[in-house]
């Protein structure tokens, strides 16, 4: 039996079928630098003082569409985020046990 198969864009796996060769394909987007520029923008005007400097590290790479200066903020500052949203779930855990609730 045979059987073809038309694939126009795809992110993954694609399988034929028994003893296919299974092979990855990764979609890499380019970075909407506009967008990005904007929302860097937003980002400076936060009230918290750690999202303003991580908009005013990000903003130079930014502005020079520069995507390996962008992946190198982010690298930063990713564990650090890890280590908030970590922080925030037993901060939200102990504010349960005293009946306080967000939003």
């Amino acid at each position: 039996m045979s059987s073809t198969i038309n694939v126009t864009n795809n992110n993954g796996i694609i399988s034929t079928g028994m003893k296919s060769k299974n092979i990855v394909y990764h979609n890499q987007e380019d970075i909407r630098w506009e967008r990005l520029k904007k929302e860097i923008s937003d980002l400076k005007s936060s009230s918290d003082a750690s999202i303003r400097k991580f908009a005013d590290e990000a903003e130079e790479a930014a502005k020079k569409e520069d995507k390996r200066g962008i992946r190198d903020v982010l690298k930063k500052w990713l564990p650090c985020i890890g280590g908030l949203i970590e922080s925030s779930y037993y901060i939200i855990k102990i504010a349960k046990n005293f009946n306080i609730g967000i939003g």
